[in-house]
């Protein structure tokens, strides 16, 4: 579990999806109660890391105490410790010491609150507000300009065409994939039509530079009707040239297209 409500939270939660039999296990189970001797021994840990001295003092300084801060312990795998620690209790402490958010996450399946103020949120209602109410691909009534997005990938284009009023206030009018999923939801793992089926034999960068084609040719290549009834084109396409394996096809793509005066590489 990464993080509070994602996918495999939403899995192991037997109230929302019991048919799954959701287990969330943990490197432990019941952590010590002799919190002072913990504490203490933090100190001597940091202490020895600090000045290159690793963990042996703090070790030591466990062995020493271990009856009592083993006190209230319960662990899934005793014998699951690195050489240079004692017991597995140790070793999830020192776990928890180095990184509190990851060990919660990575170790406990049980992921610390996001410290995210509400106020940040968007609510249901707001998120509904924002929608339009126009038809996909069509221009709100105050926009003058076009833009459109590619992100390359190896499998597929990920594209979107944004409309822009005058002071900057942006409207999604239209997005996608190349080759077109058919689908509603997917993510780049689940995507089945890809741009070597759409281009065979012609290795990666070949599908790429197709896909930009035909891609390109079906946005830049008309027109798109504003609400008033004006028809507009798009004035901009900015193309990812930050993968590195398809970055020259992307410059090269640039280069010769018959759009070149529209599309333009985009890399950090």
């Amino acid at each position: 579990v990464v993080r509070p409500d994602d996918m495999a939270d939403r899995l192991l939660d037997r109230d929302k999806h019991p048919q799954w039999q959701g287990e969330r296990t943990k490197m432990v189970y019941s952590f010590p109660t002799n919190e002072a001797l913990w504490s203490k021994y933090a100190e001597i840990r940091a202490a020895g890391l600090r000045n290159d001295q690793g963990i042996a003092a703090a070790t030591e300084f466990y062995r020493q105490h271990r009856a009592a801060m083993d006190e209230g312990t319960d662990v899934a795998w005793p014998e699951r410790h690195n050489p240079d620690e004692v017991s597995a209790i140790q070793h999830a402490m020192n776990l928890r010491l180095q990184n509190e958010v990851a060990f919660w996450s990575e170790y406990q399946n049980e992921p610390l609150p996001e410290d995210v103020p509400d106020d940040d949120l968007l609510t249901a209602d707001e998120m509904a507000a924002k929608v339009s109410g126009l038809r996909r691909g069509e221009v709100p009534v105050g926009c003058t300009h076009l833009t459109m997005f590619i992100d390359v990938q190896a499998k597929a284009l990920f594209w979107l065409v944004a409309a822009w009023e005058d002071d900057f206030t942006g409207h999604v009018i239209d997005y996608g994939t190349e080759p077109d999923q058919k689908a509603p939801y997917f993510t780049l793992r689940d995507v089945r039509r890809t741009l070597a089926m759409a281009a065979r034999r012609a290795g990666l960068e070949g599908s790429i530079y197709a896909g930009l084609e035909r891609l390109t040719d079906a946005g830049l290549g008309r027109e798109w009707r504003r609400d008033d009834g004006a028809m507009v084109r798009i004035d901009r396409c900015l193309i990812d040239a930050n993968w590195g394996q398809s970055s020259d096809v992307v410059y090269q793509f640039c280069r010769q297209s018959k759009y070149a005066g529209v599309v333009m590489p985009r890399a950090n």
